[in-house]
């Protein structure tokens, strides 16, 4: 049976990077932050509905 070697590289490599943060999101703060940036996309898709159509409206007033 063969030993199994550890890769020397990939140890090196894993003691070289930063520790990474010991604390994570909440789920409250997930969820939060989810739901904000999803009010702000529908919002920003309603507004920009309502302005190429009112857009449309008032250059066909500038013709007449």
């Amino acid at each position: 049976m063969s030993a199994i070697i550890p890769n020397t590289c990939a140890l090196r490599l894993a003691t070289q990077l930063p520790p990474l943060p010991s604390r994570m999101i909440s789920h409250q703060t997930l969820l939060t932050i989810a739901n904000s940036l999803g009010m702000l996309a529908m919002l920003t898709v309603v507004g920009y509905h309502i302005v190429a159509v009112n857009s449309r409206y008032i250059e066909q007033k500038k013709q007449h």
